[in-house]
C-alpha cells in the first residue's frame, strides 16, 4: 500500500510528537514535585527566630523547626 506524501508527514509528525512527549512530560512532573518542598522551605525560612528570656541565665529560642534552650554558664554556652 502506497502512502501519499501528505500521509506520510502526518505519521512521521505524530511518531515524533509521540516520542518527544514522555521527556517533556517527566520534566513537567518532576519540577512539580520540588515545587512543594521549595515551597515550605521558603515559608520556613520568613519567619524569624524569636528568643525569650527564662533566667537571668536560660534563654529560649522559638522557631518553625522547635525550640532550643540556651544556658548561659562560666564556661561558655550550653545548647
Amino acid at each position: 500500500m502506497m502512502k501519499t506524501r501528505r500521509e506520510w508527514l502526518q505519521t512521521m509528525a505524530a511518531l515524533s510528537a509521540g516520542a518527544l512527549f514522555p521527556r517533556v512530560a517527566g520534566r513537567a512532573l518532576q519540577q512539580q514535585a520540588q515545587d512543594p518542598l521549595a515551597a515550605f522551605r521558603a515559608q520556613i525560612g520568613a519567619v524569624p527566630i524569636q528568643t525569650r528570656q527564662l533566667r537571668d541565665n536560660l534563654t529560649m529560642l522559638s522557631g518553625p523547626g522547635g525550640n532550643i534552650v540556651v544556658l548561659h554558664g562560666s564556661d561558655g554556652l550550653i545548647v
